[in-house]
């Protein structure tokens, strides 16, 4: 054991010695011109409500029209990039973010004289969630390189599922962040990490649904809509200059 330490610590004074000579301590008075980031993000369970066109306005069947819409925990990526414009504290710029989860679209039982039983619409697939945008930030600095604020992103999104879209809608994505940003490489660049926690809110989305037809046990088509609130996760890093 005591042989195995000593040939292990020249190559542990090796990978130190080389991550001082990349990273060095802040410098005082350092600015932030501009800054991108990548996130690993994680959604929670996702609520919601859709409404089913081909059950709408039918008698019998009115009550499949209106269908919870439900996503299962997600995860996926989160890019964005920011410009710091005067004054520091207003930061503008982009976003992009992927994620996957089941997606579940459920109705309570209808009962019919021909279904004394009841008839319910029953969606559960993996689908994919994309969306993209600008992104507008009020951050401040409670240290010289701890930034804390609030986020606002807005933009349409995408939703894919079974190997085409079946919706496009529009994203808005509030929340709080948090970068520290402690290391600075080659007397320039800074480098650090971010998190920050929010609600993610379809305002307002639509498409076309392929289902199984409670009636016919066939598949059929209609158009739907939908919107939910999501809780969402953003952890990663930092790179600026």
């Amino acid at each position: 054991m005591t042989l195995t330490t000593r040939r292990s610590r020249p190559l542990f004074l090796v990978i130190q010695a080389a991550v001082l000579c990349l990273a060095s301590p802040a410098l005082a008075g350092d600015a932030l011109r501009g800054y991108g980031s990548f996130h690993a993000l994680m959604g929670l369970h996702s609520w919601g409500g859709a409404t089913v066109d081909a059950y709408e306005g039918n008698a019998k069947l009115d009550g499949l029209s209106d269908a919870s819409f439900n996503v299962s925990s997600t995860g996926g990526f989160y890019l964005s990039g920011y410009s710091v414009v005067y004054p520091e504290m207003v930061h503008v710029g982009g976003f992009f973010e992927y994620q996957a989860g089941e997606l579940q679209l459920f109705t309570d039982r209808v009962q019919t004289a021909a279904q004394p039983r009841g008839v319910q619409l029953d969606v559960d697939r993996t689908v994919h969630d994309l969306a993209l945008g600008i992104s507008a930030k009020l951050s401040g600095r409670m240290t010289n390189r701890f930034w804390s604020g609030a986020a606002l992103d807005l933009g349409p999104s995408f939703l894919f599922g079974g190997g085409e879209r079946m919706a496009t809608g529009f994203r808005l994505f509030p929340r709080l962040t948090f970068d520290y940003l402690p290391w600075t490489l080659r007397e320039r660049f800074q480098l650090g990490v971010s998190v920050s926690i929010g609600v993610e809110i379809e305002v307002h989305a639509s498409g076309e649904l392929e289902y199984d037809d409670p009636l016919t046990a066939g598949l059929a088509r209609s158009d739907f809509d939908y919107s939910f609130v999501r809780p969402v996760l953003l952890v990663g890093g930092t790179f600026g200059l």
